[in-house]
């Protein structure tokens, strides 16, 4: 699924000026100045490189049981791993790939949201997408260590989540735009990268990595090429290290890196304390769903023997369904909407191995998850987001938005992660785990306040 949608860090400039006609503002910067496909482009760039780098390691280390007990980050852990014969290590190693990538990104989120503040977005984004090129190239068998790599392309594409959210109110600005139509193009711009970053990861992997996979015409059979998905990946980030040169917007004041960071803490330890029930249930959601993607791409390689490329399209359907869910969220905004949606996404996450038996099956069963996991989050999030808003804190609920959300999606990969290093969880077992989560999340939305006042709760 979709990694978190960008939201303003900063607070939202634009509305202050009195709007005038459908999209823009008065007494503002030319837009011709201040372009808005720069940064729509550079969340698209970003998205899709830190996508693509994902799925390419999926393909090196998870996919290919030899190459996942080499990887191992530990020695304590190829011993441990060498007296088990019962650990679903393709498994284990995509959800604890997965856990690595959080960390590193919440690593980078918390420097970098901070860093927003004082550094400007357009040097941001050029200096992740420079990150990323190198966390990319020293990912190639035999530089560093591939969890290692992962840990720092999360970190350096944290820069790139701190510059996306900074850009949003500071494009809406210096373009006369409002910011709502500046926010979602921008988060068009992060899902459009996500979903084809994905194939294209995939792609790459099926093409370039392992033996047998990419096909020579000249000599009519597979050839071993891992260096190459990552050169061209590297090239593809530099284009858009390019592109980030050309971004331009109006900057505010700097503001103090220890400020900022101090300010973040802060800030987010009191959002939680008085909306704990809305960040919390969201953030679970999330988790879910994050995790859901790659317990099924494995499940449907290993398990269904599916090609791996249609196996990947399972997780761009539940994105359609996910951005459809986005769309009809408004009509289904209160409480027993919520809580049927999460319960109904704990029914088909516990029967999804069960459903699943083929590419058409699979495809219909994911769009119906991604479905029934947007609506009841989408009228969380926004909920969580309008009272921040009100409270005057639309910049700060945004970043601990984003911070909480990623919190939880490692708690949920890790509660898969661990379990299954030990043998302690079966690959289907995992939609048991999830299905269970999805009861917490239903039960936490159930003490959420969606509406003001009582009489329209239910």
């Amino acid at each position: 699924m979709p990694d978190q949608p960008s939201v303003p860090v900063l607070p939202s400039i634009a509305p202050a000026i009195p709007p005038t006609g459908r999209f823009y503002l008065p007494g503002c910067p030319d837009p011709k100045r201040f372009p808005l496909w720069p940064g729509v482009a550079m969340a698209v760039l970003t998205a899709a490189g830190f996508a693509i780098f994902k799925f390419i390691l999926i393909s090196e280390i998870a996919l290919n049981v030899e190459a996942a007990r080499h990887s191992l980050p530990f020695e304590f852990m190829r011993i441990f791993l060498d007296k088990q014969d019962h650990i679903p290590l393709k498994e284990a190693v995509a959800q604890g790939l997965a856990v690595i990538f959080t960390i590193g990104i919440l690593i980078g989120f918390t420097l970098n949201a901070p860093l927003a503040g004082a550094w400007r977005c357009g040097a941001m984004f050029v200096l992740a997408c420079f990150g990323m090129a190198g966390a990319t190239l020293l990912a190639i068998p035999g530089f560093i260590n591939p969890w290692l790599a992962a840990l720092m392309m999360g970190m350096v594409y944290g820069t790139a989540c701190a510059a996306r959210g900074k850009s949003v109110p500071l494009l809406a600005m210096g373009s006369g735009r409002h910011n709502t139509l500046v926010s979602g193009l921008i988060n068009a711009g992060l899902v459009i990268g996500l979903l084809a970053g994905t194939i294209l990861g995939s792609g790459l992997g099926l093409l370039f990595v392992g033996d047998p996979h990419a096909l020579d015409p000249a000599k009519g059979r597979w050839i071993d090429a891992d260096w190459l998905a990552h050169a061209l990946l590297a090239g593809f980030l530099l284009v858009g290290a390019i592109v980030g040169l050309r971004l331009r917007m109006p900057e505010q004041q700097p503001t103090p890196f220890v400020q900022g960071l101090r300010e973040l803490i802060g800030g987010t330890a009191f959002m939680v304390g008085r909306h704990w029930a809305l960040l919390i249930s969201g953030g679970i959601a999330w988790g879910i769903t994050s995790a859901l993607a790659l317990a099924a791409l494995v499940f449907c390689i290993t398990e269904l023997k599916m090609d791996q490329l249609n196996a990947t399209f399972l997780g761009v359907a539940a994105g359609i369904g996910a951005i459809i869910g986005n769309v009809l969220s408004d009509r289904f905004a209160k409480r027993r909407w919520v809580i049927i949606g999460y319960l109904t996404l704990a029914v088909l996450v516990y029967a999804a191995p069960y459903l699943i038996i083929g590419f058409k099956s699979g495809a219909v069963v994911m769009l119906v998850i991604g479905f029934v996991f947007m609506v009841p989050t989408n009228v969380i999030d926004a909920r969580f987001l309008a009272l921040a808003g009100r409270e005057g804190m639309a910049g700060r609920g945004g970043t601990v938005f984003s911070m909480v959300h990623n919190v939880f999606i490692l708690l949920v990969g890790t509660g898969l992660a661990l379990p299954l290093f030990t043998g302690h969880l079966t690959a289907a077992g995992q939609f048991k785990v999830l299905a269970l989560f999805a009861l917490v999340a239903t039960g936490l939305a159930a003490c959420a306040k969606l509406k003001d006042g009582h009489a329209d709760e239910a």
